[in-house]
């Protein structure tokens, strides 16, 4: 499923088997917006944080499962398995990219 993906998103689902920051901030956009669980995160300083804060809540992996594009959009739809409620779940993680980087990305 990687091969489909574009660089910067490949690297993002990849970034669960990483503990180096430089690897998941060289995903975003300096300006990236992340809507997940009702709460908004901008800049990349802010993403890396709701990284890591989620690490410590669940233990936890996305593996791509399907993949459409749309014009200025890639939506994923990923099996999320891990120590959460309702697990495993399907979760749309949607993307806006912008210069081989994430600049939005809404889970849900």
């Amino acid at each position: 499923m990687s091969s489909e993906l574009p660089d910067c998103v490949a690297r993002y689902f990849a970034a669960d088997d990483t503990t180096d920051d430089r690897d998941l901030a060289a995903c975003f956009s300096d300006d990236v917006r992340i809507h997940d669980e009702g709460g908004e995160h901008h800049g990349t300083a802010a993403a890396l944080a709701w990284w890591h804060a989620a690490r410590r809540r669940y233990d936890f992996h996305a593996e791509p499962r399907e993949v459409q594009q749309d014009a200025d959009r890639l939506t994923v739809r990923a099996q999320v398995t891990g120590t959460f409620p309702g697990s495993p779940i399907m979760l749309d993680h949607v993307f806006t990219l912008r210069g081989g980087r994430i600049a939005a990305l809404a889970i849900g």
